[in-house]
């Protein structure tokens, strides 16, 4: 008998097949994932807001013309897929951690800074942008000639606590920005409310918050003593004490860059020592909600994670506040929720406040600008949020 022989195997064609194998199994699941993420984002609602980031979430963007043709049709498109990726948080301390492990000082925009504190890196503006708001704001103060127009641009932690920052982190001055922005406005009849270097003068003290993007009561009173004297009040007309509401806030860059330490901060409210003009004088009004309160505090918000929000119950449309007040001033203040913990010092001098967030205000600006009276106006932002959001420069479009 003829004896079988047996080929044995070609060990370098084995191994070529396991590897073909292994890839077969690597591309099958990547696409098999990628197909589960697509149906998965397709099927699941749109989140508006994170918890985890405490704030409010991209939605399906709404192009227009301009929006195509400038490309910011394209970069609302990422937000949007950005924000509603499912399961977002998940990934977002997966990759938190590992940018931790390899020795990273900065996480999702987030610098890792000395003594505890978490800074937001600054934003630089882009040209058209600038051009835009510049020409919206031009045309808003020549329609009122007849009114004072003031404008505060507060620069964030990244700049007045520079010295904090990781080694090799650029120390970007929003100060230098902010002041030549400042020089183009006052031109066409804004005063500027440069608290610069008021900040600059305190910031070895407690003023912006070590887990949070927003300045504390202490550096918002502080900017307000300065303000004060320009805008024609009185900064010593009314003293103040301090009471700490909560000593465990973890605020909104903790979250942004999910590093959840220890590190909690204190959140203050300021009550007048010789309270001649009782809280329950103060009427303020909520536009959205139909809501009347005579404080400007909810203690509701000091169980929740958004503990900023106990100033004014956040952020709304529209805010009234009335006060019994001898002199009948009347502001409009334009702002983002770095105002929030700054107007109750400015409600002592007003008979009425109307407080509008562009981000949410969808009526007439120029109709209620006529209804209430409005003598004068305050933009109060910080540097950040005013030399990113396009939501002023849209209204004053209108």
């Amino acid at each position: 008998m003829k004896k079988i022989m047996k080929r044995k195997k070609d060990p370098e064609q084995t191994e070529q097949k396991r590897v073909c194998i292994f890839r077969h199994i690597v591309l099958g699941s990547c696409a098999l994932f990628t197909v589960l993420m697509l149906l998965l984002f397709i099927g699941l609602p749109d989140r508006p807001f994170s918890e985890t980031e405490n704030r409010s979430l991209a939605g399906v963007p709404d192009p227009d013309a301009a929006d195509l043709l400038s490309g910011r049709f394209m970069k609302s498109v990422e937000s949007w897929t950005a924000d509603q990726f499912p399961g977002r948080t998940g990934w977002v301390r997966v990759r938190t951690e590992t940018a931790r492990i390899s020795g990273q000082n900065k996480i999702g925009g987030v610098y890792i800074c000395d003594d505890g504190y978490l800074m937001e890196e600054a934003v630089q503006p882009e040209e058209e942008f600038v051009s835009r708001l510049v020409q919206n704001l031009t045309a808003f103060r020549a329609n009122h000639q007849d009114m004072n127009f003031y404008m505060m641009i507060a620069p964030t932690a990244v700049t007045v606590l520079r010295d904090k920052l990781p080694e090799n982190a650029p120390a970007e001055d929003q100060n230098a920005l902010i002041r030549d922005f400042y020089s183009t406005m006052q031109l066409v009849g804004y005063t500027p409310v440069d608290v610069g270097n008021v900040l600059e003068g305190k910031k070895n003290e407690y003023i912006y918050y070590r887990t949070d993007h927003h300045w504390t009561t202490y550096g918002a009173y502080n900017a307000f003593r300065y303000a004060a004297g320009v805008m024609g009040l009185d900064p010593d007309a009314v003293m103040y004490n301090s009471l700490a509401v909560t000593a465990d806030f973890n605020g909104t860059l903790s979250g942004k860059s999910c590093t959840f330490g220890d590190e909690k901060d204190v959140i203050s409210v300021w009550f007048p020592q010789d309270d001649t003009q009782p809280a329950a004088n103060y009427v303020v009004e909520y536009a959205d909600n139909q809501m009347k309160t005579t404080t400007f505090y909810d203690e509701t918000y000091l169980s929740q994670k958004d503990k900023y929000s106990v100033f004014f119950s956040g952020n709304h449309a529209l805010v009234r506040i009335k006060s019994p007040t001898a002199e009948d001033r009347r502001l409009l203040v334009l702002k983002d929720s770095y105002a929030n913990c700054f107007l109750p010092f400015l409600a002592q001098y007003y008979r009425q406040i109307d407080v509008v967030d562009p981000r949410y205000f969808t009526d007439d600006l120029e109709t209620l600008i006529a209804t209430d009276g409005i003598d004068e106006v305050l933009f109060l932002y910080n540097a950040n949020t005013f030399f990113s959001d396009s939501s002023l420069a849209g209204l004053m479009e209108q």
